[in-house]
């Protein structure tokens, strides 16, 4: 649905809403998630995607509600993580607090912001002030489960109350921001340890919403609407837990007891609804006093009139009937079950089961099976796998020597659970061996016989992938299939779809797949992903042929007549068949958008049509993560080929942000890269000077994609590298040059590739080191090269600028000299001494090639005197050969400013040198 909504509304206010809910779904999921496990994971989706939404959708109309939420969102995960402590110790502890306190300080440091930005509205709406007032109130809540992961978490408190406490100020004593956030305070002082003191302001909002004078409160709900009475209870709804627990903090279960008697009256008098969560966990306080205070209930719950006693002999001088007296314990396992019933599949529901496991454990207590089998159910929500068995076998203990009837009723329900909870720690045999039992001993419930033959299935195919070719295992699954086809009709397609599955993953042979898909019956879960394959199975049986139009056919069926006929459309609750579907869809536009690809590679087809396919592919089908890289890939190329560079950018970028492993991504570079190559060498050869400029362009993509390319390479090749690093070079980023060069140099200096890593690689690593005027490291690497004269005539160059430094002509916008920037090299005499010999040589050199007093003879000759010239700073001796050499120039060329030396460059660098040894 969230699919279609987004392909719907692209832009916009609708477009907004849609990404907002994606994160909303999170949230909700994880309220709804029992297993803490699950439900923390959930969270952390919910608070990542909430961040991602708020940075990139600033102007969001949305956007303060998407704040809102991430920071309820927040706290729900920091209350989460504080239970998890109760049960943790050392590392994992330790690694809980790190956790929570940096999710949870991230979202106070958002609050201040948010808290902030409103009150420096002076013009606040009531709204807005609303607004102020919740976040100031989750912000000290926030504070408050932080302050409980600190060793010392005074100031957290400190800082926690101040919140609370100016919404009071700001809100008024009786106002609702005001009475919640009395029990803020509260809620501070239980957590630091002050529950006399808490309990006052618990006290106080109850108090407040619903006087204690029973004549008061019943003339006062007369004139107030049945809303503002049902308000009312809400506050004592939020005040009961907190009231409970400093009762029983301080010791006191009694006066306890007579506070959860007070909640049931008002509750059942008026017939008042609970709030979630507020007033479950009211009576799961309850339930827990009344359990350890034990005493006695007199009175009718229902009406709203029962009394807690500690003794039988002050109940029954009260309440003579029997039908007005019961156990303490006997309402609070009512309570428990009430809440369990009302809350199945969430932290209510699961605390409720484990308060019902607590008591039955206590003496006295006489239980059906039914809340035996709560007890075990809240066990296995704890993952407490080992307890939950053993809670399952005193149900079945209890069933023994019962009739026909109830062993049938109970048995296959509870060794279901049994089995469920030996494939939860991982144990296929035994949930094997329970399951076998079930379909074998116990069978007469139709659901449940269904359900255990799936279960024998499941264990003894895992059992049967894990241990190959042994006689009992083998045996096992045989029964699971004989029992998944007698009790289970849906699941005997699944075991002919499982069987296609394996011949076409295991055996390659797709023609006897396909045929096994089409066997496949259609009232199968899977049936649509049956469908779809065998249309995959043609595709992989028309490769060689490069013939797909019998795959194509079948997608094409399946995608636009299938799913658009009203016939096939799926109900609200078919949620299997929903997320089977999904699956069923994004292989069919996979393959068809593949076919497509292979199709125009050859000749035969239109990449536009790829492009239609698998365009958006990642968007639409975020679960297929390893078909959404590889449909990337494919679009990616197919955007190439019709010109569309900026698309092919655009669609990588995105690949490496959304796939940053992906298995396609270096392929794609390396790909991109070759074809960019094709047109580099187009462009660098044309004489157009537009081309040029397109020339250096093309050349910084070819590195970026060969770079990404080597990066994501398991085993990158040293062609690859060499050819990366060439590429640098040549657009002058010599750190990038460097940081390639090294790994190089590193990883290739032995073996095979010893020789080019000296012949090329030392070479040019010391230039990237030489041009950021890393002297020192440029020396050192090409000493060894010069001084064996294995080093080329540039490289020298370099190696005696590197030693003596050199000077760096500045030109202006339009290419004339401006000025000289001196560039300092390792110096000292011995360096200025090698240098000016190797000027030397280097001169004879070009002399040898290109004559005395040309150019390049000019350059090298001003190197070398301004070599000698820095040596004479040294050894003062020197100086009379650097002015000697350069009046030899002088008179060359007709004077002390050259003025017949007819390159400018090289006059204007004479004369600032004639300046310098002057």
């Amino acid at each position: 649905m969230l699919a279609r909504l987004e392909k719907e509304a692209k832009t916009g206010k609708v477009a907004d809403d849609v990404q907002l809910l994606k994160c909303d779904i999170y949230a909700i999921g994880a309220a709804r998630m029992s297993d803490r496990v699950k439900r923390d994971e959930l969270l952390k989706k919910a608070l990542l995607a909430y961040e991602q939404y708020i940075e990139s959708h600033g102007g969001a109309e949305n956007r303060p509600r998407a704040e809102s939420s991430y920071v309820d969102a927040a706290l729900n995960f920091g209350r989460s993580l504080s239970s998890s402590m109760d049960d943790a110790a050392g590392a994992e502890l330790a690694a809980i607090k790190k956790d929570l306190q940096e999710t949870l300080t991230k979202a106070v440091s958002k609050t201040a912001e948010l808290v902030a930005a409103l009150k420096a509205n002076p013009s606040r709406t009531e709204s807005e002030d609303r607004q102020l007032y919740e976040l100031m109130m989750n912000r000290g809540a926030l504070l408050v489960v932080i302050a409980r992961s600190q060793d010392d978490g005074s100031f957290s408190f400190g800082q926690a109350k101040a919140a609370y406490e100016e919404v009071v100020d700001r809100s008024g004593d009786t106002s609702s921001a005001g009475l919640r956030s009395f029990i803020g305070i509260g809620d501070v002082n239980l957590a630091e340890g002050k529950p006399k003191e808490a309990v006052e302001f618990f006290l106080f909002v109850g108090d407040t919403a619903i006087p204690r004078d029973a004549a008061e409160w019943e003339s006062q709900t007369k004139e107030l609407g049945p809303e503002e009475v049902q308000r009312r209870f809400a506050l004592l709804q939020l005040a009961t837990p907190g009231v409970m627990q400093s009762l029983m903090a301080s010791g006191d279960s009694a006066r306890a007891c007579g506070e959860g008697v007070r909640f049931l009256n008002v509750w059942n008098r008026y017939g008042l609804a609970l709030v979630p969560p507020y007033g479950y966990q009211s009576l799961l306080e309850i339930v827990g006093a009344l359990s350890e205070a034990g005493g006695f209930i007199g009175g009718d719950l229902k009406a709203g009139g029962i009394e807690w006693f500690s003794s039988a002999e002050a109940l029954q001088a009260k309440f003579t009937q029997k039908r007005q007296q019961r156990s303490a314990l006997d309402l609070a396992l009512a309570l428990a079950q009430q809440v369990n019933e009302d809350n199945r599949g969430n932290s209510l529901g699961a605390r409720a089961q484990r308060l019902i496991g607590d008591l039955i454990q206590q003496p006295g207590v006489e239980v059906s099976p039914d809340i035996l089998i709560e007890a075990a159910r809240g066990k296995a929500g704890d993952r407490d796998f080992a307890g939950a068995i053993e809670a399952y076998k005193r149900v079945l203990n209890a069933v023994e020597s019962t009739d026909p009837a109830t062993r049938t009723l109970y048995g296959s329900k509870v060794l279901n659970a049994m089995g469920r909870a030996y494939m939860g720690m991982e144990r296929p045999l035994e949930a094997a061996l329970v399951f076998q039992e079930a379909v074998s001993n116990w069978l007469g419930d139709a659901e449940f016989d269904q359900l255990n033959s799936r279960g024998l299935y499941n264990a003894a195919n895992a059992l049967k992938r894990k241990i190959k070719g042994d006689a009992l295992i083998d045996g096992l699954f045989a029964a699971a299939e004989a029992a998944v086809k007698q009790h289970d009709t849906i699941g005997a397609g699944e075991v002919l779809y499982m069987g296609a599955l394996k011949i076409y993953e295991n055996e390659k042979d797709f023609l006897k797949a396909r045929e096994a898909y089409r066997a496949v019956p259609d009232n199968t879960a899977s049936y649509e992903k049956a469908l779809v394959y065998v249309g995959v199975c043609e595709y992989q049986l028309g490769r060689d042929k490069n013939d797909y139009s019998a795959a194509i056919r079948i997608f094409d069926d399946y995608l636009n007549k299938f799913l658009k006929d009203p016939l096939h459309a799926l109900g609200a609750a078919e949620t299997t068949k929903e997320a089977k579907r999904a699956e069923a869809v994004a292989t069919a536009v996979f393959y068809w958008g593949l076919a497509e690809f292979n199709l125009a590679d050859a000749g035969k087809g239109d990449w536009k049509k790829v492009v239609e396919l698998l365009g958006g592919y990642e968007d639409r089908f975020p679960k297929q993560e390893s078909f959404a890289n590889a449909a990337m890939y494919r679009v990616i190329l197919a955007q190439f080929k019709l010109g569309n560079q900026e698309a092919v950018d655009q669609i990588y970028e995105k690949m490496l942000t959304q796939f940053p492993n992906g298995k396609w991504n270096g392929t794609a570079a390396l790909d991109i890269y070759a074809a960019l190559e094709t047109e580099y060498k187009r462009l660098k050869d044309s004489k157009e000077p537009a081309d040029q400029a397109k020339a250096k362009e093309a050349l910084r993509k070819m590195a970026q994609y060969l770079e990404v390319g080597n990066k994501n390479a398991s085993n990158p090749s040293f062609a690859n590298l060499r050819r990366e690093s060439q590429h640098w070079m040549d657009l002058q980023e010599w750190a990038k040059a460097e940081a390639l060069l090294a790994k190089l140099k590193a990883k290739f200096e032995t073996g095979a590739t010893a020789e080019d890593v000296r012949q090329y690689v030392l070479p040019d690593l010391a230039q990237a080191m030489f041009e950021q005027q890393k002297m020192a490291e440029a020396a050192d690497l090409l000493k060894p090269l010069v001084d064996e004269n294995k080093a080329s005539f540039k490289s020298v160059v370099i190696y005696a600028r590197a030693l003596s430094g050199y000077v760096i002509q500045v030109l202006d916008e339009n290419g004339r000299p401006r000025s000289m920037r001196v560039v300092p090299g390792v110096g000292g005499a011995d360096a200025f001494a090698k240098s000016a010999e190797l000027f030397d040589k280097l001169l004879g050199t070009v002399k040898n090639k290109e004559g005395a007093w040309t150019p390049p003879w000019l350059e090298l000759k001003f190197d070398q005197i301004y070599c000698i010239h820095l040596w004479s700073k040294v050894e003062g001796k020197i100086a009379a050969d650097a002015k000697a050499q350069l009046r030899l120039l002088q008179t060359e060329y007709d004077g002390e400013n050259f003025p017949n030396l007819q390159d400018a460059a090289l006059k204007a660098r004479f004369i600032w040198l004639a300046g310098q040894i002057q």
